[in-house]
């Protein structure tokens, strides 16, 4: 892992430089290497990958400020269109939100960009390097990997994208027509089971090797899993799974609250996770726009004193992804008012007092029906001040809990108990175990244990085709904004408005994301017609 930091901190980008030609009395220019000296050593490889790391972490988890796309990231796009999560403030993020996103939309070319560039730096690796050394072998199948993993998001979010399997030239004017869906998961598929048949993606020591900042073969494993349960391949997403479960390698942390703060870097509960180095005040380049998105809006009419139980960080704060009603009573009704799951993931108005918040009558809260994401919550133990927030922890992409729940359902799905699966995860929260588990119940224990963490829009979806889960559960979404308002009695209360946007709530296109309009506008060969 330290190699890696190192890498991703010296290599902000590769040296793809057009060469020179060559003449006998040009003077060499310093500091400039050619493409063809560009991919040779070992070391050119370790920086090529590098830059694979640097623009998936900035697709899952943020890029700093690119004009009307900053702070955008796979994390939260995926969480505010599903039913847990409202969006304040920002328009584009508003129009996610409420389920009526333009192919104008800046966040939405944003997302396909940052996929697509993972893609292309996937594409140089797996296009320059032979494999004839350890390392080289090693980075070509963590970028069959990331190549696969981003084309899983492209797919699920957009059903039909083109398949870019090498680094594109100008010669065909980067035209590329949608691949079919068949076509795109046996891409998917067979760039995972290279990578895992390489025999070289790592594997952690024990449970407690934290040292662990690179693709695993059991993140392999675990991620070609989630696509066979896509594609409504029971068995062999079960055999997948059992690769991960039966390692004992992984396994899930006591405390949930731990979970996003740097108490949870490298644990046991985390398959992959998004390294943030902070070796320097650089925000934009290590995506600290998150830690300002993160916080609630302490400035903004909530205060919180220093003393208080939990550690707030109360000088800066947008509130970014506020909790639905559907989604805290939801906990509720599982688990109760005391739950540990629900005090981790989701907060109420009366949850507040006990925290030292209080409210005052200047709060104006659009996008809040008077519930409080808890998880992901910015702690200045996790905080370095000088850069806006920026934060010190990993992002987990995928943790240990996803991967019981998705075994569970592969299971039901596939006329097999999950009952062990899904009861491990229950256990943790301090619930009863299941017997004769159902589909139902791992649906409602996916959406009680992951939420916010951008599983919940490809669950539904990925469900649409059985029970119809998607235009049910998303019917309603963002036809009523809701606004928070503080009282000068230090009380709250929440009214609701008619959307005056027609296309709020779910309408059966809504099934995938339209094509960017920029990239409409360069590939003549999609459409959203």
């Amino acid at each position: 892992m330290k190699t890696i930091y190192k890498l991703i901190a010296l290599f902000a980008g590769l040296l793809v430089l057009s060469s020179c030609s060559q003449k006998l009395l040009d003077i060499p220019q310093l500091g400039v290497q050619s493409e063809a000296n560009s991919y040779i050593t070992d070391d050119d490889c370790n920086a090529a990958t590098a830059t694979i790391y640097r623009n998936w972490r900035h697709a899952w988890s943020g890029k700093g400020d690119e004009g009307d796309s900053y702070y955008c990231n796979l994390l939260w796009f995926k969480t505010l269109m599903s039913d847990e999560a409202l969006a304040p403030g920002h328009a584009a993020q508003q129009d996610i939100s409420n389920l009526c996103m333009t192919d104008a939309n800046p966040w939405l070319a944003a997302i396909y960009s940052y996929l697509y560039q993972t893609v292309y730096a996937a594409n140089i690796v797996l296009d320059k390097f032979k494999p004839e050394s350890e390392t080289k072998i090693r980075n070509i199948a963590e970028a069959k990997f990331f190549r696969a993993l981003s084309y899983y998001e492209l797919i699920t979010l957009w059903d039909r994208v083109p398949l870019i399997d090498h680094v594109m030239t100008p010669e065909n004017n980067y035209q590329c027509a949608p691949a079919t869906q068949e076509d795109l998961w046996a891409f998917v598929v067979k760039d995972l089971t290279e990578a895992i048949e390489s025999g070289a993606l790592s594997h952690k020591k024990n449970k407690e090797d934290k040292d662990m900042g690179r693709i695993t073969e059991e993140a392999a494993y675990a991620v070609r899993g989630k696509v066979y349960l896509t594609t409504k391949e029971f068995t062999k997403a079960r055999a997948d799974f059992d690769k991960v479960i039966t390692s004992q390698l992984y396994g899930l942390i006591d405390n949930m609250g731990d979970l996003y703060h740097t108490e949870a870097n490298g644990c046991k509960e985390y398959i992959f996770e998004n390294i943030r180095h902070w070796d320097n005040s650089n925000l934009y380049d290590q995506d600290g726009w998150q830690g300002l998105e993160d916080n609630w809006l302490f400035t903004y009419g909530m205060d919180a004193p220093d003393d208080a139980p939990y550690k707030f960080v109360n000088f800066m704060g947008w509130g970014t992804v506020n909790p639905t009603k559907k989604l805290y009573d939801a906990f509720i009704a599982e688990e109760g008012p005391s739950s540990s799951r629900r005090k981790a993931s989701v907060l109420g108005l009366e949850d507040l007092p006990a925290l030292q918040v209080t409210i005052n009558g200047s709060l104006n809260w659009t996008g809040n029906e008077g519930y409080f994401r808890f998880k992901w919550l910015v702690n200045r133990d996790d905080e370095r001040f000088d850069a806006w927030t920026g934060r010190l922890n990993n992002t987990p992409c995928m943790r240990y809990a996803d991967v019981l729940l998705m075994m569970a359902e592969a299971c039901v799905r596939d006329n097999v108990s999950g009952d062990a699966y899904i009861n491990e995860v229950r256990n943790r929260s301090g619930l009863g175990p299941l017997s004769g588990a159902t589909i139902a119940d791992v649906k409602k224990e996916r959406f009680l244990e992951l939420c916010f963490e951008a599983t919940r829009w490809q669950d539904l979806k990925r469900w649409e085709e059985f029970e119809g889960d998607m235009h049910i559960e998303l019917a309603d979404k963002g036809k009523k904004i809701a606004t928070l308002y503080g009282q000068a009695d230090g009380s709250a209360t929440v009214t609701y408005v008619d959307n005056p946007n027609p296309a709020a709530g779910w309408q059966p296109s809504d099934i995938r994301l339209p094509y960017p309009l920029v990239e409409i506008q360069t590939n003549k060969l999609i459409t959203n017609e």
